[in-house]
């Protein structure tokens, strides 16, 4: 009786650990696919392979990336394709390397991607060698689309094999047919996203069939549970729909065998073509700029709705807004003020836009208000200033030494630099106190402020105000005597120069005078000497003329003649006389 009872107690631990170590404990699995697995190809040949992702759980993914490496001995890359992707966006486009890596990295927009293939890319290779050809993907990831951004690949990385050039036919043995086909995989080129939205209206599907299939029905409808008719319509393994109406449209195929008609698989297929309608954008005003701008952005879509929006300003570079209730509101980045052309773009989930314009202008960030400061300091003591700001923000200060001072240049120095900053904090009151923590030297400062936010606005400067550092006795005493001197130095000068010059014109006066006495003496001298040799050749002239006369007196008119003369002399020699004593 105790065989049974170890038995039972090995089955139940051997359930428990089965239980515990066997059944996954992550419902979120996706996984990469690469179709067709293998293949056979002449060596003049090509081979196209399309690159997907599956998830198996109801959590779609919103992100992947990944590397598809290739042999570049064997095969080129001659084309990569990204039509009828399920990624809206391209962080990493695929492309080739010359070391035989295609590299891809892309996005899905929500609600993300859910389903059995959801198509990346497809690329296509020459043939250029004989031997087999791996193609596999590395360093891959895919990211649920929860909030977290998890990693949810779970399976093995696939991988394809081509042989290229002869190969040996590989030896089969027909399967025996024992159950119902499965329910095929409906996969499509144009609609490639079921969970998702597209502009295409006309559908193209496509499923691979079962070696053992003899029929299949299919029908494309609006109903999501529809079963075809137990009626094949020929071994068909793809169809294209006419255009269909704008919403949601289902495929829906059945495959049958040698046994019956197998399960059914469901496709859905999401049309939207009409944009989004009735686009607004209202910028909100606020009583507080904050050097940011905040806008209420809405728009219609009845199909597919609003996916994102795009907005840009002045043409520059494009944000990206998702609005998850009514009351979202987009606020841009830090705007200088200015005016601004506002371009938004509404975007639908299956990619069809409007625009809408508006024109605004960005306020400027508040300027802090100085409410106190010390208008006069002594030499050694320290600046206090206080005033208002924005709450919880910061306050820069900035003080500058006049420059305009002759007195201040010469004999007082700023503590480092003619410029200096320094921050305060702003307490949750909006007031702030600032105290300078070096004293300054003798001069004239002038003290300006600004609010610096923390998102990295700020405003302008404030208005400087003027700060007079004073100096100690002995230098006020010289200042005074400078501040009286310097205006009065100018007429000293005038004054020197002008007694300079007076002194130096009378030195000048006075030696020439001494010249001129002395040439004035000479020619006196010369003009008497000339007289009295002109009086005493006119003397012996007239002796001369007595005796030629042999004693005979002089007529009257003779004798009148020479006392004229002589007088003339006499005259001529006064008024030389005279003339050289004005001199």
């Amino acid at each position: 009786m105790t065989l049974p009872s170890f038995n039972i107690r090995i089955f139940s631990v051997t359930l428990f650990l089965c239980i515990f170590f066997i059944v996954p404990k992550n419902t979120n699995a996706a996984s990469f696919q690469i179709s067709p697995t293998t293949g056979n190809v002449s060596n003049s040949g090509s081979i196209t392979l399309t690159v997907s992702l599956a998830t198996s759980s109801s959590v779609p993914v919103n992100a992947f990336s990944g590397r598809l490496n290739f042999p570049t001995e064997l095969v080129s890359n001659t084309n990569i394709s990204v039509s009828g992707s399920i990624a809206n966006f391209w962080t990493v486009q695929p492309s080739v390397s010359s070391d035989g890596v295609i590299r891809f990295e892309g996005i899905v927009l929500n609600p993300g991607f859910s389903g059995s293939s959801g198509k990346l890319f497809t690329a296509t290779f020459k043939t250029e060698g004989t031997g087999t050809a791996n193609f596999n993907l590395t360093s891959a990831s895919i990211l649920a689309n929860d909030g977290l951004g998890t990693n949810v690949l779970t399976a093995t990385l696939p991988t394809s094999v081509f042989t290229i050039g002869n190969a040996a036919p590989v030896a089969t043995t027909p399967a025996t047919t024992s159950s119902t086909p499965i329910a095929p995989e409906i996969m499509s080129s144009s609609h490639p996203n079921p969970n998702g939205w597209h502009k295409e209206t006309v559908a193209d599907l496509y499923w691979d069939l079962p070696e053992d299939a003899n029929g299949v029905s299919f029908v494309l409808d609006k109903n999501p549970g529809t079963i075809p008719a137990k009626v094949s319509k020929g071994l068909v393994s793809s169809y294209k729909s006419e255009p269909l109406e704008d919403g949601v449209w289902y495929m829906h195929v059945m495959i049958k065998n040698s046994v019956g008609w197998g399960s059914v698989a469901h496709y859905r297929v999401g049309v939207d073509t009409v944009a989004p309608e009735s686009v607004s954008i209202t910028h909100v005003h606020e009583e507080i700029p904050m050097g940011t701008s905040k806008f209420d952005i809405s728009a219609e879509d009845i199909t597919s709705g609003i996916a994102y929006y795009e907005i840009s300003f002045d043409a520059g570079d494009t944000e990206i807004f998702k609005k998850y209730s009514e009351t979202d509101l987009f606020e841009s980045k830090i705007l200088p003020p200015k005016r601004y052309l506002v371009v938004v773009n509404a975007y639908d989930f299956a990619g069809n836009t409007t625009p809408a314009i508006m024109y605004f202008t960005a306020m400027p960030v508040n300027q802090p208000v100085i409410t106190e400061y010390s208008k006069e300091l002594n030499s050694g003591e320290y600046l206090t200033l206080s005033g208002t700001g924005y709450e919880n923000q910061n306050v820069r200060v900035r003080f500058e030494k006049s420059k305009t001072s002759f007195f201040y240049k010469i004999f007082a120095h700023t503590r480092s630099a003619a410029l200096n900053e320094e921050v305060t904090k702003v307490d949750k009151d909006g007031n702030f106190s600032f105290k300078n923590d070096e004293s300054w030297n003798a001069g004239i400062y002038y003290v300006t402020v600004r609010n610096e936010l923390s998102n990295g606005a700020f405003s302008e400067y404030t208005t400087p105000v003027q700060i007079t550092v004073e100096s100690g006795a002995f230098v006020r005493f010289i200042e005074s005597s400078l501040r009286f001197l310097i205006p009065v130095i100018p007429f000293l000068l005038a004054i020197i120069l002008i007694l300079f010059a007076g002194l130096f014109i009378l030195r000048f006066f006075k030696k020439y005078r001494r010249i001129l006495s002395k040439q004035v003496r000479e020619a006196e001298g010369v003009a008497d000497e000339s007289m009295r040799l002109i009086d005493s050749e006119v003397l012996d002239e007239i002796n001369l003329l007595k005796k030629v006369r042999s004693g005979e007196p002089l007529s009257e008119r003779e004798q009148a003649f020479l006392t004229k003369l002589r007088g003339d002399l006499g005259v001529a020699n006064s008024i030389i006389q005279k003339e050289i004593k004005d001199i």
